[in-house]
């Protein structure tokens, strides 16, 4: 009799071993089975946050230079407390864009405009962001900044542009830009109002500087026009490409005024 209770508990036993290793055996599989999802499920959130970025980055930057693009641009000056503070923005423009392309080709066109930017950005101060708007165009924000700052800040970047070397690039002449600066503020003074009208307003200033020769800057209260030796090596532009150069840019912008009355068409 004790030798049957005996083999009893020992079967017993086995039978409770055998059920907690099938036991532990499954939950050790479900636990493998929850951490493979979880990886998965890791892997695809880290693929979905890296196209996101991706996408992120195609919609603000532009693709040639790496700048911010006119979204970006568009965001940023949308960010301006112009309640608050002096603040100023730039149109920067290449000059003669077009004779560049024509000359040599769109690849070095393209070339020419990703070392501007390059210059644009390497020679702004700590805190002004460079944006790529459109085509040879550019815009420079200056938070925080007065008129005459701004002005000193953009001949600095006027003049990195034209002291650069540019026959590196197999560019038959100088590269120069013009660029129109307007200022808002501060608090009380007269002058724009929004970003859209400060955008404008510095784009008038650049229209201006096109028409007064190029390769200057220009701003309301003026402008600073080329040292001497800069303007001596610019080639001599026909009055009819001075006057497609002006208004091609007019023409993005119907019914301005230029400084002298006459209105874009």
């Amino acid at each position: 009799g004790q030798a049957t209770a005996a083999m009893g508990l020992t079967t017993e036993a086995l039978h409770w071993l055998e059920a907690y290793r099938s036991e532990t055996t499954s939950a050790h599989l479900r636990h493998r089975e929850l951490w493979a999802e979880m990886f998965v499920r890791r892997s695809r959130l880290r693929e979905a946050e890296r196209q996101t970025a991706v996408l992120r980055r195609h919609a603000l930057e532009d693709t040639l230079t790496g700048l911010g693009n006119r979204r970006s641009a568009e965001r940023r000056m949308g960010d301006l407390r112009m309640d608050r503070e002096a603040v100023s923005v730039a149109v920067v423009d290449v000059d003669g864009f077009k004779s560049v392309n024509d000359a040599n080709s769109h690849l070095h066109g393209d070339a020419v405009l990703r070392r501007v930017a390059e210059l644009l950005r390497q020679h702004s101060r700590t805190g002004d962001e460079v944006f790529r708007w459109a085509g040879d165009e550019f815009v420079v924000v200056l938070p925080n900044t007065g008129e005459a700052q701004a002005v000193v800040a953009m001949e600095r970047l006027r003049s990195a542009v034209a002291d650069a070397d540019w026959a590196a690039l197999d560019v038959p002449v100088p590269v120069t830009v013009s660029i129109g600066v307007a200022t808002a503020g501060p608090p009380g003074t007269p002058g724009p109002r929004s970003w859209r009208e400060l955008f404008d307003s510095a784009d008038l200033h650049l229209f201006g500087a096109k028409r007064s020769g190029r390769n200057r800057v220009r701003a309301a209260g003026g402008q600073l026009p080329a040292p001497p030796n800069r303007t001596a090596v610019l080639p001599a532009a026909s009055v009819d490409e001075l006057v497609a150069e002006v208004l091609g840019g007019a023409r993005r912008r119907p019914g301005w005024a230029f400084d002298d009355g006459e209105v874009a068409s």
